[in-house]
């Protein structure tokens, strides 16, 4: 039987030979990373603006083309969404837009809300209305469909204009109270 070689059977190591070293895939792998965090401040930054430059269009578009009063009441009859036909842009001009002319339908609902108002409490000051619950409920009611008419437009919005609808008709039941007080 042959013998194996004196240096295979020893187990010797051998001084000089070639090793293998990682380095190269380290320095690979720390550029891939400063490369993906510059790629990511880079996309955050050009989103920013993206949103800004979206914002400030959709305002001059908002100022320029306002709602009328007329899209405003054909949308309330049909139920319809008057922002739908400026929804041509990207997400973030649809998103500033719908926020833009939804807070110019809230100003509209308002003053109509508050010249409702007004009227109510009136009829109560000349006693056209009796008591407190008749005020209630008609202080009530375009409240809820105007708040149901906008959450088909921006839900955001529709909470805090029924929260502030809300909040002026309190008002205007605590001076009818008053009146019926007296």
């Amino acid at each position: 039987m042959a013998q194996l070689p004196r240096y295979k059977k020893d187990n010797a190591s051998y001084v000089g030979m070639p090793s293998l070293t990682t380095a190269a895939s380290q320095q690979q792998v720390g550029t891939n990373e400063r490369l993906n965090r510059f790629l990511g401040e880079a996309t955050k930054y050009f989103q920013s603006q993206a949103v800004d430059y979206a914002t400030d269009q959709a305002i001059e578009d908002a100022i320029r083309n306002p709602i009328t009063a007329e899209q405003l009441a054909q949308a309330r009859q049909t139920g319809d969404n008057p922002i739908e036909k400026y929804l041509s842009g990207g997400s973030a001009y649809n998103d500033a837009i719908t926020k833009t002319l939804g807070q110019q339908v809230a100003g509209e609902l308002n003053l109509e809300l508050q010249k409702y108002q007004n009227e109510i409490l009136e009829k109560v000051r000349l006693g056209q209305i009796e008591n407190p619950e008749e005020m209630l409920a008609k202080l009530k009611e375009p409240i809820q469909a105007q708040v149901e008419f906008f959450s088909s437009i921006d839900p955001e919005i529709a909470r805090a204009y029924g929260a502030n609808a809300s909040l002026s008709a309190q008002n205007k039941y605590h001076q009818g109270a008053i009146i019926f007080s007296d």
